[in-house]
């Protein structure tokens, strides 16, 4: 065991051997992770060989190590320690991306919200949990002036997510306006399905033109 320290006592001499090996090797040297329990019980920090990694001594008395403070990796991991950072190179965030339907769709639904026929579901698949900001509308609503509509996005799949009171893009086609609105949520790691949905209210005909959705990760969470 090649520990590069000696306990001196009071009055002991030192040759110039053991003072450059102190001064050269400053930081306490072992050869194998086992030997650190032969350490004197005041040593904090030490180098193993075998390992080529520097370890502290932790709260509970144990031995952890800091080496690989920087990792470069297909997977964050798996314990990592205090302090330590790692790029994961296959945790990419999807692009933002836009998708719409050019044409007009009836919406006969009114007390459940149907799927869309010609703006379907798209999956987002991603590798880690992100936060994603997903907004949605429709140009103008048409019918008569006894219906209006409600129309917003559902989540399934990895992550699911109903539309809410507070999510639907409501609007009366009396009024003929732009109906819109948006959420932030947590996508779970795995691929989940985005789905434009609409229902009608009231008791004319009503159709959705031009819907749209825009899905935009914004950072892993």
């Amino acid at each position: 065991m090649t520990i590069r320290y000696i306990e001196f006592a009071d009055g002991n001499v030192l040759t110039a051997e053991q003072l450059l090996d102190v001064q050269d090797n400053g930081v306490i040297q072992v050869d194998t992770f086992a030997e650190l329990t032969a350490l004197n019980p005041t040593v904090n920090a030490a180098y193993v060989e075998a390992d080529h990694a520097f370890y502290v001594k932790k709260a509970d008395n144990s031995w952890g190590s800091v080496g690989g403070l920087a990792v470069v990796q297909a997977a964050a991991p798996s314990a990592p320690q205090v302090g330590q950072i790692w790029f994961d190179t296959d945790a990419v965030l999807p692009n933002p991306a836009k998708y719409s339907y050019e044409g007009t769709e009836t919406v006969t639904n009114t007390g459940t919200y149907q799927a869309l026929s010609n703006l379907t579901g798209v999956t987002v698949t991603l590798t880690e949990p992100a936060w994603v900001h997903v907004s949605y509308g429709v140009v103008e609503p048409v019918g008569d002036n006894t219906a209006g509509v409600n129309y917003g996005v559902q989540l399934s799949g990895a992550t699911t997510r109903a539309l809410g009171a507070g999510d639907a893009a409501t609007s009366y086609v009396a009024g003929k306006n732009s109906a819109s609105n948006d959420f932030y949520a947590i996508f779970n790691a795995g691929s989940t399905v985005v789905t434009p949905v609409a229902r009608k209210t009231g008791s004319g005909t009503v159709s959705v033109v031009n819907p749209y959705m825009n899905i935009a990760p914004i950072r892993w969470s």
